[in-house]
């Protein structure tokens, strides 16, 4: 204990920064015990977050004092809310204590994380749909979760002895995402179709959840303490909640409802460019440019470049845009008002405008008179 607050001391005064994160995958609960009261003893101010397994030492009273020790952020694996699928994958734990240790961290006032993943050898869609209730109905103790896919890795108990899990074959050729992980198979793997609706279901959390999407540049799940989690376990649904408000306030002022239902005309508002993008149109007649991602595709969708406008802008994919959407902006000029804008601008629907300047006024490339982020 000793080493480990003088080390953090030392670091803290050094990089003039009071934020760790612990870079592990478990920690012993009698160790955060004795770790906690260490710090608080030695009247030390840390902001640390960690991964942890859900554990019966993980009590209510043990959850308190870390938070008063600066724990403000834990990663649970959960993997599966099936415990048939748990017991199958030998994770020794039980879905009831997950869901205690998720409720202790976060009435706490600790940020949770639930991790998990769809696709076990063997795992059914019925397993799925379990995993998919333990998240809807353990909201009120989840701050975040993502749910990703069955990676079979080097090093891995499945990658050294598949056949005791079923797998037939791994192989790193063929992958169709592009990326450098094994393509692995198995009569008893869950179909894509299954996989499809379960992620269906999930997106129904969206009002509350930024769903499987990390929420900070660069996807660094351990830095969300740092840029999110200091302003409490509920920040995430927070800013959720005002996302969603603002777009229903964008639908209002251009005139439709949540249904996308004209309701009536668009609102009296100036428009003005608020960030930086170009308009580029590639002179070389083969290259082609990745579109932003699209569920339904197995891997991102390149288009040609040549005789085609693209919007590109620092921190978006490009955006393909046709003729009627590069004359809006290129009257947007901070003085003319939208309505005037519109009726110039020939060969393109209004309707369609309206969608494509609400994207961009989403993304922050433009701003209204009566509208701010």
């Amino acid at each position: 204990m000793e080493k480990a607050i003088a080390e953090m001391s030392q670091l803290a005064s050094k990089y003039h920064s009071d934020q760790f994160n612990f870079s592990n995958d478990v920690i012993d609960t009698g160790y955060l015990k004795r770790f906690s009261e260490a710090v608080l003893a030695a009247g030390k101010r840390f902001a640390w977050n960690t991964d942890l397994r859900a554990e019966e030492g993980l009590t209510g009273e043990l959850c308190r004092l870390l938070a008063r020790a600066g724990l403000n952020s834990v990663a649970i694996g959960f993997e599966s809310g099936s415990q048939r699928v748990l017991d199958a994958m030998d994770k020794g734990n039980r879905v009831e204590l997950t869901r205690e240790v998720l409720k202790n961290l976060y009435d706490a006032g600790i940020a949770t994380q639930a991790m998990g993943f769809f696709g076990f050898p063997g795992e059914t869609e019925e397993d799925g749909e379990k995993t998919v209730r333990f998240l809807e109905e353990n909201i009120d103790r989840i701050s975040y979760y993502v749910m990703g896919l069955l990676l079979v890795l080097p090093g891995s108990r499945m990658y050294d002895k598949p056949e005791k899990y079923g797998i037939s074959s791994i192989s790193f050729d063929g992958n169709p995402m592009m990326t450098p992980e094994p393509v692995w198979r198995s009569d008893i793997r869950m179909s894509v179709g299954a996989v499809n609706r379960l992620y269906q279901r999930l997106n129904q959390l969206e009002d509350i959840y930024a769903v499987n999407d990390y929420p900070c540049v660069g996807a660094l799940s351990t830095n969300h303490s740092f840029l999110y989690f200091e302003e409490g376990p509920d920040i995430l649904k927070s800013l959720r909640i005002k996302e969603k408000h603002r777009h229903l306030e964008l639908h209002r002022i251009f005139g439709i409802d949540h249904r996308h239902r004209a309701t009536k005309k668009v609102k009296s508002v100036i428009p003005r460019i608020a960030s930086s993008f170009i308009i580029y149109r590639s002179p070389f007649p083969l290259e082609q440019i990745q579109g932003r991602p699209q569920a339904h595709l197995a891997q991102p969708r390149l288009f040609s470049g040549i005789d085609t406008d693209y919007l590109i802008d620092p921190v978006t994919m490009p955006i393909r845009i046709d003729e009627s959407e590069r004359k809006l902006l290129e009257r947007i000029d901070g003085r003319r008002n939208l309505k005037s804008i519109l009726e110039k601008i020939q060969g393109g629907s209004a309707e369609k405008l309206i969608y494509f300047l609400i994207q961009m006024v989403s993304q922050g490339l433009i701003e209204l008179s009566t509208f701010r982020r």
